[in-house]
């Protein structure tokens, strides 16, 4: 499977996508999350039909932002 990098994309892609993922799992699909082998503090993350490396500050900053809304 190929994955999708999003470590050099524009925060606002990856706002995007982890938006559109967000959306898949509260319809019921669930989200594979591993840490990535690489040792960067990456992870990699399955939802459906998303596969993308991500860095996890990333995610934890959209996620805050998420949960104080």
């Amino acid at each position: 499977m190929k994955r999708k990098d999003l470590r050099l994309e524009t925060e606002k892609e990856n706002e995007e996508i982890y938006d559109h993922i967000r959306t898949l799992f509260l319809r019921g699909k669930p989200i594979k999350l591993k840490v990535h082998e690489s040792g960067f503090p990456s992870v990699t993350v399955d939802c459906y039909n998303i596969h993308i490396t991500t860095d996890w500050s990333s995610v934890e900053a959209w996620w805050l932002e998420k949960i104080q809304q």
